[in-house]
């Protein structure tokens, strides 16, 4: 569930101020930095999820993962169709960009963009590996989607009916395999 993901007192109808707020403000933090450690708290966010780098202080809030400075530098190229990049530190976050974060996380994320990376013969760059690798599987996973297992006969719908029920991570599914609701259905 969402809640294990927040550990801190979770207000949804404000914005989680950045480190930077006012003085004036600074009492209503509930501590340093929420928003990192909100987002660091959900299964597999303590490393980036594309290289495994430890500490990321970065996150693609309409994936929901947690980033290195140098994925999310190779994430900002892709365009914000694909991938918008915020700092876990540095910028105020809406309570609904951070429940995308906890909701889905890296650990799901991969499960789906990652899942046929053994079928390809395909390996994981590490934090350690060359930003011309790290840029070329970023790529692959989710601009050509080549590691995700495609729908054969999935119908349309279904993108439409996990987001009815707020399964973010059947959405993301979906859309990733390619299911991206071409027939019109009445929700």
């Amino acid at each position: 569930p969402i809640s294990s993901c927040l550990p801190l007192p979770f207000q949804p109808s404000s914005s989680i101020p950045s480190p930077q707020t006012p003085p004036e403000q600074q009492d209503k933090l509930p501590s340093w930095h929420p928003v990192l450690s909100r987002a660091l708290h959900c299964p597999g966010n303590r490393q980036c999820c594309d290289c495994g780098e430890s500490d990321p202080c970065w996150a693609s809030v309409n994936l929901g993962i947690t980033l290195c400075i140098e994925c999310s530098g190779i994430h900002r190229s892709l365009g914000v169709h694909l991938s918008k990049v915020r700092s876990l530190t540095l910028d105020s976050w809406e309570p609904e960009q951070l429940k995308l974060v906890c909701a889905l996380g890296n650990d799901a994320i991969n499960r789906i963009y990652e899942s046929r990376c053994v079928e390809e013969g395909r390996s994981k760059p590490g934090g350690h590996s060359s930003r011309q690798e790290k840029e070329a599987w970023i790529k692959e996973k989710y601009v050509e989607k080549r590691f995700v297992t495609k729908a054969d006969s999935a119908p349309a719908g279904r993108i439409v009916s996990a987001g009815v029920v707020l399964n973010l991570a059947a959405v993301q599914i979906e859309a990733a395999a390619g299911n991206n609701n071409e027939q019109k259905r009445p929700i």
